[in-house]
C-alpha cells in the first residue's frame, strides 16, 4: 500500500453504544456494524482531517505506545470496512452484501412500471442537464439520463455491482463519471442540476432516504436544482386478513413440527410468543386480504426541503372505516412523485411492482363497521444505518 495516500474517516459513519457498553459503528446498510475496540478507535481518530498513514502513526505512536504492525492491520480493517476512505477522487472499497447482489438488481430490472417511470420523468428533466444518480446500482437511470440527453453524468454507487455499472455504461457507449463510495464522502467541483435516486424499500423509510437525500440535496445539488422524485408520501391502510398476516401461530407450529428434540425447543417457543405483534411482518403477496379502511397520510416529505429527522417524531392519526370487517393488521405504502404527474406507489390497490407491500399485525384486532373511528400511532425506529416505520393501535 502507498503509505503517502491520504485516508479520512467516512462522513457516512454513525456510532452507538450498545447497552453493555460496546461502542460499535456502520458506514452502509449492506455492511454489518463494526465494534470498535480502543485500537481501532484510536486508529481511526489519527486520520482525522485526512492524512497520510506514516502522519497518522505518527500521531498514536508516540503517546500511546502504538505497535506499528498493529496500527497497520487495524487500519487495514477500517478501510475494509469503510470507516476509512480515500481523499479525493479515489475509489473506497467495495461494499458486498445485500445491494451488491446482482439478482436484486435484476428484479428491479424486470419491473417494468418502474423503468418506465423513470424513464418518462428523465426524458422531462435530464435534457442538457448535469445529472448525479444517486446509487445508481447497475447503471440503468444513468443510462436513461444519459440518452434523454443529459449533459454530464455522474454516477454514485458504494457496492461491489458499481464494477457492472461500469461495464453497463462501456456497452451504452455513453461517458458517465462513476464513484465508487458512499454519496457522503462525494465532493463535487459543481453542484449538479437535478439528482435521481430511487432509495426507498417496501418500507419507506428502510434504505435511509431521508439522512441521504437531506445530505445530497445541500451539498451535490445546485440551487433551484431538481430531485426525481422530489416528494414522498408515506400512507397506511386498516385490512383484514382473516388472522393471516399474523405469523406467530406459524411459527411455533413449525417448531413443534421439529422431531427428536421432544421439549428442548420450549425455551425458543417462549420467546417467540412474548414478541410484540409489530414483530411479525409479512408480504401482502402471499395473504389473502381486504381494505376496510380510507388512506391515512402518516407523513408528507417534499424532498427539497425535507430535514433527516423528519419522522423523528411520533404521528397520532384515525382509519376511517369504510367496510366492515375485523381489523387485524395495518398495511404501510409510498406514493413517490417524479415529477409530471407520474407517480410510484406500492399502494394495495396499485398494480404490482418489485416492491412488495408491508403488512404488520396490530397489537388488538376489533371487529368494525362503516363510519367508526379507529386511533393509530406511527413512529420510526432506528439502529444506525437501518430505521423502520411502525405503526399501531393507538393505546
Amino acid at each position: 500500500m502507498d503509505r503517502t495516500a491520504r485516508f479520512t474517516p467516512s462522513h457516512a459513519l454513525e456510532l452507538r453504544i450498545t447497552p453493555t457498553g460496546a461502542l460499535i459503528g456502520q458506514t452502509s446498510i449492506s455492511h454489518e456494524p463494526l465494534a470498535l475496540t480502543p485500537d481501532l478507535l484510536l486508529a481511526l481518530l489519527a486520520f482525522a482531517g485526512g492524512v497520510d498513514q506514516e502522519t497518522a502513526l505518527g500521531r498514536v505512536e508516540e503517546r500511546f505506545g502504538v505497535d506499528r504492525a498493529d496500527f497497520d492491520r487495524g487500519m487495514e480493517h477500517l478501510r475494509e470496512c469503510g470507516f476509512l476512505v480515500p481523499v479525493g477522487s479515489a475509489a473506497a472499497p467495495p461494499v458486498i452484501g445485500i445491494f451488491a447482489d446482482v439478482l436484486r438488481h435484476a428484479e428491479m430490472l424486470s419491473d417494468d412500471i418502474r423503468v418506465s417511470a423513470y424513464r418518462r420523468a428523465l426524458e422531462v428533466a435530464a435534457p442538457g442537464q448535469r445529472v448525479l444518480d444517486l446509487g445508481t446500482g447497475s447503471g440503468v437511470l444513468s443510462v436513461l439520463a444519459a440518452r434523454a440527453g443529459a449533459r454530464e453524468v455522474i454516477a454514485i454507487e458504494e457496492t461491489a455491482v458499481a464494477d457492472i455499472a461500469a461495464q453497463v455504461f462501456a456497452a451504452a457507449e455513453i461517458d458517465v463519471v462513476l464513484m465508487r463510495r458512499s454519496s457522503r464522502d462525494v465532493e463535487l467541483e459543481q453542484p449538479v442540476d437535478v439528482i435521481v435516486h430511487e432509495i426507498f424499500g417496501n418500507d419507506p423509510l428502510a434504505e435511509g432516504v431521508l439522512p441521504t437525500i437531506s445530505d445530497a440535496r445541500r451539498r451535490l445539488l445546485a440551487p433551484g436544482g431538481v430531485l426525481v422524485p422530489h416528494r414522498l408520501e408515506v400512507v397506511c391502510v386498516g385490512v383484514d386478513t382473516r388472522g393471516q398476516g399474523h405469523d406467530r401461530e406459524a411459527a411455533l407450529a413449525a417448531l413443534a413440527r421439529v422431531e427428536g428434540v421432544g421439549t428442548a425447543l420450549a425455551p425458543l417457543a417462549e420467546v417467540i410468543a412474548a414478541l410484540p405483534p409489530r414483530a411479525f411482518v409479512t408480504d401482502l403477496g402471499d395473504v389473502p386480504f381486504e381494505v376496510l379502511t380510507e388512506p391515512l397520510l402518516l407523513h408528507d416529505l417534499d424532498l427539497t426541503v425535507v430535514e433527516e429527522d423528519a419522522c423523528a417524531a411520533p404521528v397520532h392519526g384515525e382509519l376511517v372505516v369504510t367496510r366492515p370487517g375485523r381489523l387485524d393488521a395495518i398495511v404501510t405504502y409510498f406514493r413517490a412523485h417524479l415529477g409530471g404527474g407520474i407517480v410510484l406507489t406500492n399502494a394495495p390497490d396499485a398494480p404490482r411492482t418489485h416492491w412488495e407491500r408491508r403488512v404488520t399485525t396490530v397489537s388488538a384486532s376489533c371487529a368494525v363497521l362503516p363510519g367508526a373511528r379507529v386511533a393509530i400511532a406511527a413512529w420510526r425506529e432506528s439502529n444506525l444505518k437501518h430505521e423502520q416505520l411502525i405503526v399501531d393501535l393507538a393505546g
